[in-house]
């Protein structure tokens, strides 16, 4: 579960109808929706923690940290997608 929810293979209510329909008890489905979910949701928290600080008091210290976050979030991005669209999606 933590690894289908980093990776955007389907949209949110489709891997939960399939996860309800396999043989995913309820207790790993929770515990790996949490670990899947968390890393992004931290990043973004702490992205925009920054950036309204950035605004608020617009100091290097703020603002360096708010673009080094933002770097971080688009090279993820940016890997997530390359090793996406290189693999061979033929071979099971």
């Amino acid at each position: 579960m933590a690894v289908v929810r980093n990776i955007p293979v389907a949209p949110f209510a489709v891997v939960n109808m399939v996860a309800g329909a396999s043989h995913i008890g309820l207790n790993d489905f929770l515990l790996g929706t949490a670990l899947g979910m968390l890393p992004g949701i931290v990043a973004i928290t702490v992205f925009a923690d920054r950036v309204v600080a950035a605004l608020k008091h617009p100091d290097w210290t703020n603002i360096a940290v708010a673009a080094g976050i933002a770097l971080v979030l688009a090279l993820g991005g940016w890997l997530t997608q390359k090793r996406l669209r290189s693999r061979d999606w033929s071979k099971k």
